[in-house]
């Protein structure tokens, strides 16, 4: 696989739609690497965030882009790599324009859901996502600016689509649609579903407020481990040779509130009388 652009894979779509499983879902295969914001070398690479925002971030021009990209790519050479930014979808044209090979998905889920999520995260107290919209209006507005890029990449881009509600329900079904699109070997999906339920993860969870500075033996002797940098399972243990237990999500980030309860028309338990009421005039 040498040419770069066809091995590599752009998650996006609405905020809390889904991205985040769909990554964890193709970055637990064995064919893949997750291409997060200590992996690309990135500016934001010392926040609590999944997203590497290479694409999003202002200071970096069109030959830094590719350069990050490239140089990690190079180090896995055999594998597809995996990145998801739900903003990519304003800068898909873009992305393909640097990348012309490269594969696209997008993630749709019930509006009403995407968005009860995101009051979820944005009334949290410790939430991960510091700027999450905390009313139902602003939530619709994220919604809606990212839902009509999102349509016009799936029809000027032909972009993999990947619907929430069908992975939940059928998620074998599913999960072979999704490796099939970006050429991954079937023969993983048992295993990469039951590492998303919480078993066997190759990524390890390492607890924020634990992990600067912490020597973590296993790796060429004892090494330095930060927030967000993966690190495979088996080679982790910490100084009284315990092994850090795994953890459902992705690049050994522990993210308060990431992961909802996901439940198709969870929005019925979550939203307010007036919030529906809102929403019932949108849709």
């Amino acid at each position: 696989m040498k040419n770069i652009g066809k091995r590599l894979v752009f998650i996006f779509g609405v905020p809390r739609s889904g991205t985040t499983w769909v990554l964890k879902l193709l970055s637990e295969h064995s064919g893949s690497v997750f291409a997060g914001p200590i992996e690309l070398d990135t500016s934001r690479k010392n926040l609590n965030t999944f997203e590497s925002g290479i694409f999003t971030i202002p200071e970096y021009n069109d030959q830094i882009k590719v350069g990050k990209i490239k140089a990690f790519a190079e180090k896995h050479p055999d594998k597809f790599l995996i990145e998801k930014t739900p903003s990519n979808v304003f800068v898909v044209d873009r992305i393909r324009l640097l990348f012309p090979d490269c594969k696209l998905i997008v993630v749709e889920r019930n509006p009403r859901d995407a968005i009860a999520s995101m009051l979820v995260a944005g009334r949290r107290k410790d939430s991960f996502w510091k700027d999450a919209p905390k009313s139902v209006e602003t939530a619709f507005a994220y919604w809606y600016s990212h839902d009509v890029a999102c349509k016009e990449a799936i029809k000027k881009f032909d972009a993999k689509v990947v619907k929430y509600e069908e992975l939940r329900t059928n998620p074998k079904k599913e999960i072979k649609k999704l490796f099939d699109y970006v050429g991954l070997d079937n023969g993983e999906i048992d295993d990469v579903i039951k590492a998303c339920e919480g078993g066997n993860s190759k990524h390890v969870n390492i607890k924020i407020a634990k992990s600067v500075g912490t020597k973590i033996e296993g790796i060429g002797g004892g090494k330095k481990v930060y927030p967000g940098e993966t690190v495979l399972l088996k080679d982790v243990t910490t100084p009284d040779k315990k092994i850090f237990p795994a953890f459902v999500s992705v690049g050994g980030i522990t993210q308060e509130g990431v992961f909802h309860k996901g439940k198709i028309n969870g929005w019925k338990e979550v939203l307010t009388d007036e919030e529906k009421v809102f929403l019932d005039t949108k849709f």
